[in-house]
């Protein structure tokens, strides 16, 4: 499945969001698809997952995913936007949550 062109999806979050499905992590979160989305979008208000949410889409991917890499896709995709670097480039802070989920 090709990666949309739009900027939300080629951070390291919106890459995985768009893989596994919007409608499938909306439906195991226990959230709506709009959700989802609003937690993606680049414009307007900033939103983020709430801390359990977060927690439970790191575990959801297995560990592709970080708290980090959820909570700054924003600036990662404003980057990417700016030109200043590529997302493939990327390498969010290596430190690991998965010891924060029960």
């Amino acid at each position: 499945m090709a990666v949309p062109r739009d900027h939300r999806w080629q951070t390291k979050f919106g890459k995985w969001v768009h893989q596994f499905g919007a409608g499938r992590l909306a439906a195991e979160l226990g959230v709506t698809k709009g959700a989802i989305y609003y937690w993606l979008r680049l414009r307007g208000r900033v939103v983020y997952p709430d801390p359990e949410h977060a927690m439970q889409i790191v575990a959801l991917s297995c560990g592709a995913l970080t708290l980090d890499s959820i909570y700054t896709h924003r600036r990662e995709a404003s980057l990417i936007l700016s030109g200043i670097r590529e997302a493939s480039c990327y390498k969010p802070d290596t430190k690991q949550c998965a010891s924060a989920i029960p």
